[in-house]
């Protein structure tokens, strides 16, 4: 007899308020769906470590998500280690790879908890070590790969390929060979793999790691919009929604802008390039910088935008932003990088440009910036929008949990 699963324990190297991005997203969007069908969640994560007593385990909810929440003992924690000098960066990626209080605090949680299954997301910050102990727990595992902290200790491996910011993975790599091998030493093999891109499982299974465990396309979900974009006129609008950093291609789009004095660029988020962005962005009369805006303000950003570009410079896997602005009737020009490419169909949701080249994006976007085409596009998108929602997500994820358990 087929076993149910009744109760999903995730486990995430952080969780809001400390950090919130797009793994974190994930596991509230998901917990919310699964807690609406009468299953059981709750989180294990980290905090930061300020005294003696955060190293105790503390009980909270997050949006009515239980969640449990102690601070490994390290140099520093997850949210504050990337401002670190980089010797200090590898020390505390050293110790927190094998950090034995992580899994003490995991197993003792798992004893009590006793969930049916665990799904396991982003191990860094919280050690990869808390595999073994979910293995002795005896509940099932499933794990996520939301990015490539398993096979480079950055999570966005990095190598020369025609400018010098652009992120891939070399076969050669000798950080990037040492670092899975050392992971392939301290984790334990899940019982079931999904990632939301074929791209980064493959970059997985390359490198040696979940070659005997089942891998799974499991494309996420996005809730649907009660106001999508109109497209009766061209605004000549492009905006950029995401993380602030140098491997997101900022510097890519700000370039591209200074072609196309006719149209408007707002950019919106925060992160350790955002001093740089802001400051080149005031020498451009025709783009905005808008840093941290509130869910309405975007909400009033993406009526006014014909197109939504991911200029990235690094692998990425599947990013939400693309799954946002398509919920809204936004086409998306984007990289050709990574997973990109298995989100957006070229001239039909949008369009793919040479990652790190300022003049390809601005041929893509004068190319897609006409009505008809835009027009055409955001019905396309709404549509794809429509069949890839929190629920069609959930309804995939749930007969994997109850293939794990069998």
């Amino acid at each position: 007899m087929t076993r149910c699963c009744e109760s999903v324990c995730f486990i995430n190297g952080t969780f809001p308020p400390e950090i919130h991005g797009g793994a974190e997203n994930y596991i509230i969007n998901t917990a919310k769906e699964l807690q609406s069908r009468g299953i059981e969640v709750c989180v294990i994560t980290t905090k930061k470590l300020d005294r003696l007593s955060d190293t105790k385990v503390e009980s909270s909810t997050v949006k009515e998500i239980p969640v449990f929440r102690f601070a490994p003992p390290n140099i520093a924690s997850r949210s504050t280690f990337p401002e670190r000098p980089l010797y200090q960066k590898a020390i505390w990626r050293l110790i927190d790879a094998t950090n034995p209080y992580s899994y003490y605090q995991v197993s003792k949680l798992l004893d009590t908890l006793k969930p049916d299954l665990v799904h396991t997301n982003n191990l860094m910050g919280i050690s990869s070590l808390v595999t073994r102990a979910i293995r002795e727990s005896g509940s099932d595992h499933l794990h996520t790969l939301h990015d490539y902290s398993l096979l480079c200790p950055t999570g966005s491996p990095r190598t020369n390929v025609e400018k010098e910011a652009v992120r891939t993975i070399s076969n050669s790599d000798p950080v990037v060979d040492a670092f899975t091998k050392f992971q392939k030493l301290l984790a334990v093999s899940p019982d079931i793999v999904t990632a939301p891109s074929n791209h980064v499982i493959s970059e997985h299974k390359k490198r040696g790691l979940f070659d005997q465990t089942p891998t799974h396309r499991v494309q996420l979900g996005v809730a649907k919009t009660k106001d999508p974009v109109k497209t009766e006129s061209l605004n000549h609008r492009v905006l950029y929604v995401g993380r602030i950093t140098e491997r997101k291609g900022l510097d890519v789009l700000l370039e591209a802008s200074k072609s196309m004095e006719s149209v408007h660029f707002d950019i919106c988020g925060t992160g350790p390039y955002e001093d740089c962005v802001k400051n080149i962005a005031k020498s451009i009369d025709n783009v905005v910088y808008h840093g941290y805006v509130k869910d309405g303000k975007l909400q009033r950003l993406r009526s006014k935008a014909d197109l939504a570009v991911v200029p990235s410079l690094w692998m990425e896997n599947s990013p939400l932003t693309i799954y946002e602005s398509f919920a809204r009737g936004i086409p998306v020009v984007a990289s050709d990088i990574g997973g990109i490419p298995e989100l957006i169909e070229h001239g039909e949701t949008g369009a793919l440009f040479e990652p790190g080249d300022s003049n390809s994006l601005v041929d893509t976007l004068n190319e897609m910036l006409d009505k008809d085409k835009i027009s055409r596009m955001s019905s396309n998108v709404l549509t794809w929008a429509d069949n890839h929602t929190i629920e069609s997500h959930v309804d995939q994820l749930i007969p994997l949990y109850n293939r794990a358990l069998e």
